[in-house]
């Protein structure tokens, strides 16, 4: 090897180093309505606990797109695209809070939802929001999910690694 090649090696290996580790030591927050802390890195692995939108979790170890996360609630692996790092406020009264939002408009302005968005999707889907709803509303329990998973012969990309 060149010794010219050698501190651009270095320098690469460094930096692939630290932008794995970022969100070790961490706080982040949810940003969904609610996710589970899951005892492996996986959709199908078994559910350690329960959070909710705007609960703060410190990050302990990062596996590709799952974060290794401790809550007050207890230790577990949470999927980064529920996490973020901004400040979440939810008290009442705040100058920033114009006006009290209720738990459903939290959740959705904390995926993104906007005014524009839902004028969009009811000029697309006049039926509204029944189907939304419905979406919303199911739930299935992890032992039927990891069955359906293996009838399938499914193996989750996280779980395959």
């Amino acid at each position: 090897m060149p010794k010219r090649l050698f501190p651009f090696l270095l320098v690469l290996v460094v930096m692939s180093i630290a932008s794995s580790a970022w969100a070790v030591g961490q706080m982040l927050a949810v940003q969904v309505r609610e996710v589970h802390m899951r005892a492996t890195p996986s959709f199908a692995g078994k559910p350690a606990a329960k959070l909710s939108y705007g609960q703060q979790v410190s990050v302990l170890e990062e596996r590709g797109v799952w974060l290794k996360t401790r809550a007050p609630s207890g230790v577990g692996w949470v999927h980064a695209t529920a996490l973020t790092s901004k400040k979440i406020e939810l008290v009442s009264g705040n100058p920033n809070v114009a006006v009290k939002a209720d738990e459903r408009e939290v959740a959705t302005a904390g995926k993104g939802f906007s005014s524009e968005i839902e004028k969009a999707y009811r000029k697309n889907n006049p039926g509204g929001y029944a189907a939304v709803e419905a979406m919303l509303k199911q739930s299935y329990p992890p032992a039927q999910l990891r069955a359906f998973l293996a009838a399938g012969k499914v193996v989750p990309q996280e779980a395959a690694r």
